[in-house]
């Protein structure tokens, strides 16, 4: 037995690498932890500690009130925010503003009593605050996200084309699952991140993404309770309902659990279908039975139930407060970013309700239209978290975290093992953080080739430097020993941020283009991982990107080993009438072939 000991200087903590900072900075948890849970009630204005509306008159000159803003949206910005400023810091900033300069806005007098009508107290009073809180600054900074995605994913023609363009890019980044990772409240924010959700996740960042364009999004159930329960994807036992987008004059429908837009042809393809409008599926409700399984499951929904369906907001009090409204009138050019909108208002400032209810004439009023209660609920639930839960999501994305030192005995053998007595870490430089940040955001040839050195992240683990900043490592005829008998919480972080990089690094050649090379990497991670997490979206993508090309007996044979080997995953309905769907097409290929 021989005892060795390879160790040197704690590095220096670094937090990201620089390209480009903004990116990366945007999804670090550092946001999370640093702030806390601050409150308006919290939070003070610098040296201003004034309550009531006679605090609201104008003390700064308007040079200073521009500055201030500034200054505000600096700190706010993806770059800045959790690195060198927190939102406690930026709230006061935003405070010192809105204090000084009569920076909140006043509501239109119809709001009052529709606020209250549809807002419990404890959320009335918390839009009602004078004061920017942490949240307020989280929800400005969940602003700047989407719009970043916006510009990137949503880059087509059309109004319509982009809400297509950007119900496709949800799809494509959230996994369809029972309930959010861990059960916990996340924001539109993690379920990016995370890149998991159940279908109110994803409905809730769809309609986030549509904000920075200026689109409602509405949730449709039928107003007596039909439609049969859905089979996954959202609270157990819950009724089907749809997303509908208000767009010139017409509803569009959108169906988060299938991952699809109504098709507005019986005889759409899975992969290209036309989205279909309420009146659509009302005139012609042959649209909705071209969704039941042939032979199975009839699809939960039915035009008879969406005659006269409930229709409810999906948004949340950050949107529809005073301070936000203020904010936004100085909101333009390079910071130009949607972070309010009215619920209610008259004339060129017509609120979000009666938008709502004008396209709904004759199926809904403004006064029976609700608010979406998901939205809101998690956003206060997860300023309540304890601060520990959501951060252990958080471990496989601050991989590599490298050891400086460890002082380990070889256990001669066959084979030979190690006993560790002791490990010291390092500061991590959240490299898969950072690379899927870019991911996200559209940087994909760069996230591919980080992900291809952090698939290796599992072996590659025990390195460091002396104290004269030597380059010190295990000796590699015994580094996988030693990583073999590392701790098992250790090991087990690795082995998950290797697994997402293979995944991730498939995902990102098909966005950059690359279908054949994406196509093979997402075959490989099925090879490696075949009880992964990310099976179900892996083998759905692969499946939909075959059929897609034509090569539909493969995307079949993808699909069908998938559903019978994963029964009971969210979204089975969409994998049956995908499957009957491409059966039905390579029939008639496999005549003319003959």
């Amino acid at each position: 037995m021989s005892a060795c000991s390879a160790g040197g200087e704690r590095p220096r903590h670094k937090f990201f690498v620089a390209r480009p900072a903004w990116l990366i900075a945007i999804l670090l948890p550092a946001v999370w932890l640093a702030s806390g849970c601050d409150t308006a009630e919290t939070i003070t204005s610098g040296d201003t500690t004034a309550r009531g509306p006679q605090s609201l008159r104008p003390m700064i000159d308007p040079d200073q009130c521009r500055d201030l803003v500034d200054r505000a949206l600096n700190m706010l910005h993806p770059e800045r925010l959790g690195i060198t400023a927190d939102r406690k810091t930026a709230a006061g900033v935003l405070n010192q503003w809105a204090l000084g300069c009569g920076g909140v806005a006043s509501l239109p007098a119809e709001s009052g009593d529709v606020l209250e009508r549809l807002l419990a107290p404890e959320v009335l009073q918390r839009l009602r605050a004078e004061l920017f809180s942490g949240r307020d600054c989280s929800h400005v900074r969940n602003c700047l996200l989407m719009k970043a995605i916006v510009d990137f994913a949503g880059a087509v023609d059309s109004d319509l084309e982009r809400v297509g363009e950007l119900f496709d890019y949800v799809v494509r980044n959230v996994q369809l699952e029972d309930q959010p990772p861990e059960g916990l409240p996340l924001t539109p924010y993690e379920i990016l991140l995370f890149g998991r959700g159940a279908a109110e996740d994803r409905a809730w960042v769809f309609a986030e993404l549509l904000k920075q364009l200026r689109l409602d999004a509405i949730v449709l159930r039928p107003a007596d309770g039909t439609g049969a329960e859905i089979d996954a994807g959202g609270a157990s036992g819950a009724r089907a309902w749809l997303v509908g987008i208000p767009l010139d004059g017409e509803i569009y429908l959108f169906d988060v659990q299938l991952g699809l837009a109504i098709p507005r042809s019986e005889d759409a393809s899975p992969t290209s279908a036309e989205p279909a409008t309420l009146d659509d599926v009302l005139k012609r409700p042959e649209l909705l039975r071209a969704l039941d399984i042939p032979g199975g499951e009839a699809y939960p929904l039915t035009a008879d139930g969406l005659q006269s369906p409930s229709a409810e907001l999906i948004g949340h009090a950050g949107w529809w407060s005073p301070r936000m409204k203020g904010l936004q009138a100085m909101l333009s050019g390079e910071q130009a970013v949607v972070v309010h909108d009215a619920l209610a208002g008259s004339g060129p400032s017509q609120g979000a309700l009666a938008r709502i209810a004008e396209v709904g004439e004759g199926r809904w009023t403004a006064e029976a239209i609700a608010l979406w209660p998901h939205a809101e609920q998690r956003m206060a639930a997860f300023e309540n978290l304890d601060q520990k839960r959501p951060q252990d999501l958080y471990a496989p994305l601050r991989a590599p975290l490298p050891i400086v030192r460890v002082e380990y005995q070889v256990v001669e053998g066959n084979p030979p093992t190690a006993r560790i007595d002791r490990v010291e870490y390092g500061a991590t430089k959240n490299d898969l953080l950072s690379t899927r940040t870019e991911q996200i955001l559209g940087e994909f040839d760069t996230a591919v080739q980080r992900y291809t050195t952090l698939r290796g992240v599992e072996t590659a683990l025990v390195t460091g430097t002396d104290a004269q900043g030597r380059t010190l490592a295990i000796p590699r005829e015994l580094r996988a020993i030693v990583v073999r008998n590392l701790p098992p919480a250790y090991r087990s972080l690795h082995r998950l941020a290797a697994e997402d990089a293979a995944f991730w690094a498939g995902i990102s050649q098909l966005e950059s283009g690359d279908r054949a090379g994406g196509l093979g990497t997402l075959a490989q991670y099925a090879n490696d991982y075949p009880a992964g997490h990310w099976i179900p979206l892996c083998q759905r993508r692969r499946a939909e990107l075959l059929a897609a090309a034509g090569r539909l007996d493969e995307a079949v044979a993808i699909l069908e080993e998938f559903v019978s080997k994963w029964p009971d995953v969210p979204g089975r309905h969409g994998d049956q009438w995908r499957l009957a769907r491409w059966k039905a097409a390579a029939k008639p290929e496999a005549k003319s072939a003959e």
